[in-house]
């Protein structure tokens, strides 16, 4: 069957977490430019990979992008509660640390 409608140029994205970046790798067809809202952060970019500082308090990525006089958005949504409890558990192993090397030796979690 033929395909009569207007292709997504955005082919496929992902989100990594590492530490406190949230990284977002794009593959798109061609380039172009495009804004990304997370919380308070905003990137305006035509590059395939964008970095964001973790908000626990945010769970909504929008991507918005232009091309051939189109205005695509599309909207993902994170499970805050796992980047929340990602974050403190980062937090907590490098307390943990920081007071092994004072002598200190908690139970680890």
């Amino acid at each position: 069957m033929p395909d009569w409608g207007i292709r997504d140029p955005l082919l496929d994205v992902s989100f990594t977490i590492i530490g406190n970046e949230l990284k977002i790798n794009i593959k798109r067809n061609k380039e172009f430019p495009m804004e990304v809202f997370y919380g308070t952060q905003v990137t305006r970019t035509v590059r395939d990979e964008i970095q964001l500082r973790v908000d626990p308090v945010y769970s909504v990525i929008e991507l918005f992008y232009y091309t051939e006089g189109l205005k695509w958005r599309k909207v993902y949504t994170l499970d805050s509660l796992q980047v929340s409890l990602t974050a403190a558990r980062l937090a907590t192993l490098s307390l943990s640390k920081a007071l092994e090397n004072f002598g200190l030796q908690g139970d680890r979690y």
